[in-house]
């Protein structure tokens, strides 16, 4: 089955905006939804990797990863979006998990592990863009 990520206004069918699913992906899921009606989610491609996104105004754009490709988010994941449309979630990046925060216009960025670490997870981020999660040694 496909999956169409939507926003309910009122809880009303006929006030809900299908935000569809792009060429190349299967399915879209929403998981956060700021005041200015910015959303971020998750598409789906066939093989059922996820890729996250922004939706803003009608269109969805995929957010790309800091060194400008597409990069898996890692699963299960907690996403997150502020007022200011900044958005945060956790990236498989060779194979290690990397906390990712992207600015208002889609610039992502590299959130650095504790010394001696190598993986980082996002949780959420605050309306001043601060950035909650966690550090982890090697697995």
């Amino acid at each position: 089955d496909t999956f169409h990520a939507i926003l309910w206004k009122r809880g009303k069918v006929a006030e809900a905006v299908d935000l569809g699913v792009p060429r190349g992906y299967i399915s879209s899921e929403a998981y956060g939804v700021n005041n200015h009606r910015v959303v971020f989610g998750l598409l789906y491609d066939k093989r059922e990797r996820t890729f996250p996104f922004r939706w803003k105004a009608g269109r969805m754009t995929v957010l790309r990863g800091p060194r400008g490709r597409l990069q898996q988010v890692a699963l299960p994941d907690r996403n997150a979006i502020n007022e200011r449309g900044e958005i945060t979630a956790t990236l498989l990046v060779d194979g290690d998990r990397r906390a990712v925060r992207w600015a208002r216009k889609g610039k992502a960025t590299f959130l650095s592990p504790l010394p001696g670490h190598t993986w980082t997870n996002a949780w959420s981020i605050g309306a001043n863009g601060v950035v909650s999660g966690s550090s982890l040694g090697a697995p």
